[in-house]
């Protein structure tokens, strides 16, 4: 199953985010995931997700320009997506093993999850 989303909000990075109150956070969160979850459980609905112990993800973040950008961050910052994803699929996001980051170069900044 192939998922595309937004690329990571900038607001969500660590090294962004750090010291705030989590208020200031919580309705992006939200809004990733609701993104996320829609997307997975209509390919969940459409046949497109076999259940296993394990799920292996690989996570290719888009980008539109060749700046340097830190996976680790891009990572910690989707996991509001990565979330919704489980949820949709009605497994624990522990189960998403192993998982690849990548990036990649394109016109559109964007995410794109394979599971």
């Amino acid at each position: 199953m192939i998922i595309e989303l937004s690329y990571p909000r900038s607001e969500l990075m660590p090294n962004r985010k750090n010291g705030q109150h989590w208020a200031k956070t919580v309705q992006i969160k939200n809004e990733v995931m609701l993104e996320a979850f829609t997307i997975a459980f209509t390919e969940r609905v459409n046949g497109k997700f076999k259940p296993a112990d394990t799920l292996p993800l690989k996570i290719t973040f888009m980008q539109s320009d060749k700046r340097k950008r830190d996976l680790d961050n891009l990572l910690s910052a989707s996991k509001a997506a990565i979330d919704g994803i489980a949820k949709a699929l009605n497994i624990d996001d522990k189960q998403f093993e192993p998982i690849t980051i990548m990036r990649g170069y394109g016109n559109e900044a964007k995410m794109i999850i394979e599971c």
